[in-house]
């Protein structure tokens, strides 16, 4: 054990021992003046980068006006992140009890915060690092001076919300009336109660939450409401460890006591470098240019600081897809997200890769779920700490209304590859087969193994006779005849199932599903268009025993057809591996039969793409839905491996094509020349980086490499900040670069770690 702490205190010490910046520091701007509770960009989401590791429900910053001592205070109320400090333990230090100005070095390293304090004769480093799920710990180290003071202190923020540095008046005490934020002295700790509140969207706490800071060394502490602050002496030679735990509720309270062994503490605290280092060293191996390896591990920083431990309604650890994001914070998990981070956590954390996927598939409908026994197999499209009213919990954000497309048997597929876990491999696969089984029967109306994508059974789609749902000009209407009425007459339609279909294409509103704007229509139509032509038919779809199961749209999507017949091959590949011949036979000759009807029947000769196509077919005379514009789905055959090589060529075409995707930044959610394409919309023009990596994985694939190198090059060096501290983003502006949607967005970072993977960015 000793020798472990003596390794780790040099790993320390080499990285603080020049007056240079040690490697990979500062990927990510740490550093910030926190105004408000939330404290909202343009998009809002956080405008700040709070550094969490380890799982944790609380994050840390640097104060950004460089500052001694640790700056903002964030923590995770249950599914959204909120700051209750700015100031949070503000150093002031005194020698022989004058105040000192201090010179201030701070940086951010991978697994780290850290500061250097100076003057002629003081020098003092702080060290942040989190030890375990529920806690974090500064290490003070007085490395010059005598006879110190040190003293730290902490002030609550006074208002709820600020929006582009715009701060709203109104304060926390008023907006959340049951909180009660005070600091408070308990015994040697101080502590801060938050008490029960529950406002949907906004903060959630369970009346027993607290956060706590205990010392190593005897301080003396001034507490009032708003305010603390501890007095400790100090001099050479000596640390002082301060100790940061956040539990949510009372749960925790037992397994997370409050009393602290210091040795086991100052262990962890050591492995935390450690640790660091070797998941750098696993993560960027084999990865051969500087951009690459920078690339990686701001990566790896944003996937871990997204990881959340086992709280609430969840039971395995997860990766959320942002934790600073306005919606997708807490342990709120996807499977569509989950499958690109569990493809990248494989290479560097396979551990927790597992744990990701067992997260989505123990809420995986059981045979006999007493609230949808229609939809057995399925995967929820979103889970999270509070389980929906329906299914006994206050949440907000729980939807089973749809699920997300097949790439669970890709990520494990990857994650077998590194690991080569049979018994991991044998614990999945029935799971997967039944959700296959589910898509199959609910997700497939003529039954010629080409998906479309749907809606369940839901209140927010049908009424209790299970009648379509809609709205003309903001009324409620139910039924496919009212609905072909309401088209006839105009005006604004909605319809909640078709906004699923579309969120279960994990493509929400793209062009493909009709969405189009009203200005675009117009234009589309005076140039000779058709307003029918972006009208999505839908019908309703029953179980063999004739239960109402929801709806499907009228197209057979080429994109999850794609990817259902890669995951017939995979499985095939799996099963032979663990020596299940029928499954590896059976799901081979899926495969075969998969690959030929789409090749046939999903490729266009006449655009030289791939299109979803009408559901009312014979064979494979199929009419492709060309109208709608080119999206990305066109080169998910590609990835999928089921292009011949002559559609990949003329695929291949159109992605280099300036006119269409060929952009600034290139490979955006729709062609430049497609009617409802603009460079701002959501999934109609911005660039998401799974669609690139898919589509640079398929040219590479096919021979293409150089392609994927020029397009990957023009991504990384017009993508705004993803070279320098930036977060990695949502999304980005296909005509300008510039950052769009959440921050630190996980399967960003998951595909920019596998491009870098690949070699494809070079220096």
């Amino acid at each position: 054990m000793r020798l472990l702490l003596f390794v780790a205190l040099l790993v320390c010490l080499s990285a603080h021992g020049n007056n240079t910046l040690p490697q990979n520091s500062n990927l990510i701007n740490r550093e910030a003046n926190v105004l408000a509770m939330q404290d909202q960009d343009k998009f809002g989401h956080s405008r700040h980068n709070p550094f969490f590791d380890m799982g944790a429900w609380h994050g840390h910053l640097l104060n950004a006006q460089k500052q001694p001592g640790l700056g903002a205070l964030a923590l995770l109320n249950e599914e959204y992140l909120n700051y209750f400090a700015n100031e949070f333990e503000r150093l002031e230090v005194l020698h022989n009890n004058q105040v000192v100005a201090l010179d201030v070095t701070q940086y951010s390293l991978p697994g780290a915060l850290v500061q250097e304090l100076t003057t002629s004769h003081i020098h003092i480093r702080h060290s942040l690092r989190f030890v375990d799920a529920r806690t974090s710990v500064l290490r003070t180290e007085v490395i010059k001076g005598h006879n110190l003071t040190l003293n730290y202190r902490g002030k609550l923020l006074e208002h709820f919300h600020a929006k582009e540095q715009k701060l709203n008046k109104q304060t926390i005490a008023a907006r959340f009336n049951t909180l009660n934020l005070h600091w408070q002295q308990r015994e040697q700790d101080i502590v801060l109660n938050l008490g029960r509140t529950r406002d949907s969207y906004n903060l959630m706490t369970s009346g027993s939450a607290q956060f706590s800071i205990t010392r190593s060394i005897e301080s003396t502490h001034t507490v009032q409401a708003n305010t603390y602050q501890s007095s400790i002496s100090m001099s050479q030679g000596q640390t002082l460890y301060s100790r940061y735990r956040y539990i949510l509720d009372e749960h925790e309270l037992t397994a997370w006591p409050a009393k602290v062994d210091w040795f086991a503490l100052k262990t962890q605290f050591a492995q935390s470098a450690l640790r660091w280092q070797q998941r750098i060293t696993q993560a960027t191996a084999g990865i051969t240019s500087t951009a690459g390896q920078r690339i990686a591990v701001k990566s790896v920083q944003t996937l871990i600081g997204n990881w959340r431990s086992p709280a609430g309604a969840l039971q395995f650890d997860t990766v959320s897809p942002s934790v600073t994001a306005r919606w997708f914070s807490g342990n709120q998990t996807w499977p569509w997200d989950s499958w690109k981070h569990i493809a990248a956590l494989a290479h560097f954390e396979p551990e927790l890769a597992k744990a990701h996927m067992r997260a989505v598939f123990a809420e995986q409908i059981q045979p006999n779920d007493a609230v949808r026994l229609q939809d057995a197999g399925m995967l929820p499209d979103l889970i999270a700490y509070n389980r929906s009213a329906q299914r006994g919990g206050d949440g907000s954000n729980w939807n089973e209304r749809n699920t997300k497309p097949s790439l669970a048997t890709w990520a494990l597929h990857i994650l077998f590859e590194q690991t080569k876990d049979k018994a991991l491999v044998k614990e999945m696969l029935p799971k997967l087969i039944a959700y296959r089984t589910w898509w199959h029967t609910n997700r497939d109306s003529n039954h010629n193994g080409l998906m479309e994508y749907g809606a369940t059974r839901d209140k927010a789609h049908n009424n209790p006779q299970g009648e379509l749902l809609f709205y003309h000009n903001n009324q409620a209407m139910y039924g496919l005849d009212a609905l072909a009425q309401a088209r006839a007459q105009g005006g604004e339609i909605d319809i909640p199932a078709l906004t699923a279909a579309s969120w279960e294409s994990g493509r929400d509103h793209a062009a493909t599903f009709g969405f189009i704007s009203n200005i675009q229509l117009k234009e589309y139509i005076s140039t000779g268009g058709n307003r029918s032509d972006w009208e999505v038919q839908l019908a309703p779809v029953f179980r063999a025993n004739g239960d109402h199961a929801g709806f499907v749209i009228d197209q057979e999507s080429v994109d999850q057809s794609s990817y259902f017949a890669n995951e017939a091959k995979r499985l095939s590949e799996l099963a032979k591996d663990i020596g299940d011949i029928d499954l590896h036979k059976k799901m081979a000759q899926e495969y075969a039969t998969l690959k030929i009807a789409i090749q046939e029947c999903m490729y266009s000769d006449e655009h030289g793409f791939f299109f979803d196509v009408y559901t009312k077919h014979h064979g494979n005379q199929c009419q492709a839905i060309a109208q709608r514009g080119m999206g990305p789905e066109g080169w998910s055959p590609l990835f999928n491996g089921i292009a011949t090589d002559e559609q990949a060529a003329q695929v291949r075409k159109i992605m280099l094509d300036e006119q269409h995707f060929n952009t600034r930044v290139p490979l955006g959610s729709a062609a430049k020349s497609n009617p409802a394409f603009g460079a701002d919309i959501y999934w109609r023009g911005r660039v998401w980086l799974d669609q690139v990596y898919f589509g640079l994985k398929g040219l590479s694939d096919y021979g293409y490499d150089s392609d994927a190198r020029m397009l990957a090059a023009k991504l990384l060096n017009n993508g705004d900040g993803i070279l320098d501290s930036a977060p990695i983003r949502e999304n980005y502006n296909p005509l300008t670069g510039e950052q769009q949607g959440a921050p630190n967005f996980s399967w960003s970072a998951a595909h920019l770690y596998l491009m870098a993977k690949e070699n494809w960015f070079a220096d």
